[in-house]
């Protein structure tokens, strides 16, 4: 898949500043080859967020990785600004899946230690960072250990982490992993506003996280990208398959075991079901609009164990 290489602004073309052209991976073990990532193609102007979605194991997180420079694709060219990204890229920050805080260090030695360790402990920088401890709420946890924090706060000292150098893209791999609902909220708002400046790329597999904060969306399976675009465009890929219903319990079982369920509560009457199904599931559901997360769990049915039994 090849999106477009330029946009028209006024007449004048905007050259994309992350450029991702026929990406391959494979890896290679004592089993064997496994494909990893096959001919991935995409482009990010500037200002542009990107969720790359899928289940574990589709390709998300070595895809990130080979963007922040820290993998060798076997074939295809990543270049920003037409540069191939190196380790330590200080034109990208990256915020990985599970942090790394020295639980020795207080939250203010963890927020500058990238500093400290590339001796750039400017006046400048160090103002910066001051503006993101108020920014980010962590002035009144500055002399905290890590451990004393809640996880929403520690994804919070990640993200100041990765913006250290003012990065003009900002790499996150499954930031809410783990956050509660409130936690995941709080997140979602700090990420939506970073992206004035930069561009977001950003990996999860909770895509009520992205819905409505997101430019655009590559859906990742078994290593290759599968559907592009923005969520009401690639929603729309199954519009007029997402069905609601209310059947007696025998008749949800049934349902259940013949077709993809996104939904279920019970009711006084029985059983509330939401259903993506190119049929009608019964004759009284009634058509519904296809949300991110029905394409999700109908997208990956197989690798989620959501497939519909079939005798």
């Amino acid at each position: 898949m090849q999106n477009f290489t330029h946009v028209s602004c006024g007449g004048i073309f905007m050259k994309p500043l992350l450029e991702i052209r026929d990406v391959s991976l494979s890896y290679h073990t004592v089993s064997g080859e496994t494909k990893a990532l096959s001919n991935i193609s995409f482009n990010l102007m500037p200002s542009e967020f990107l969720a790359v979605v899928g289940p574990s194991g589709c390709g998300k997180s070595t895809l990130l990785n080979l963007i922040c420079g820290m993998l060798l694709a076997e074939e295809g060219t990543i270049l920003m600004n037409g540069i191939p990204p190196s380790p330590g890229d200080p034109r990208i920050g990256y915020m990985l899946q599970k942090d790394h805080l020295l639980e020795w260090r207080t939250i203010y030695q963890n927020v500058i230690l990238g500093l400290e360790i590339r001796n750039e402990k400017t006046p400048e920088k160090l103002a910066y960072i001051e503006e993101m401890i108020d920014t980010y709420g962590l002035d009144k946890f500055r002399t905290a250990r890590p451990s004393q924090l809640s996880g929403g706060m520690r994804q919070r000292i990640g993200i100041a982490q990765a913006l250290i150098n003012d990065p003009k893209i900002l790499v996150l791999d499954e930031p809410t992993s783990g956050l509660d609902p409130a936690e995941r909220a709080k997140f979602r708002n700090i990420i939506g506003g970073l992206s004035k400046n930069r561009i977001i790329l950003l990996s999860t597999h909770i895509v009520s996280d992205i819905e409505y904060i997101a430019d655009r969306i590559v859906l990742m399976k078994n290593g290759e990208v599968s559907l592009e675009g923005a969520a009401e465009s690639i929603c729309g890929s199954i519009s007029g398959m997402v069905w609601e219903c209310a059947v007696a319990q025998a008749e949800a079982d049934e349902l259940i075991a013949e077709h993809v369920v996104t939904n279920l509560h019970n009711t006084h009457g029985g059983v509330a079901l939401r259903i993506v199904s190119e049929a009608r599931p019964t004759a009284d559901a009634v058509c519904a609009e296809p949300k991110l997360e029905d394409l999700y769990l109908y997208h990956f049915r197989r690798e989620l164990g959501n497939e519909p039994y079939k005798a």
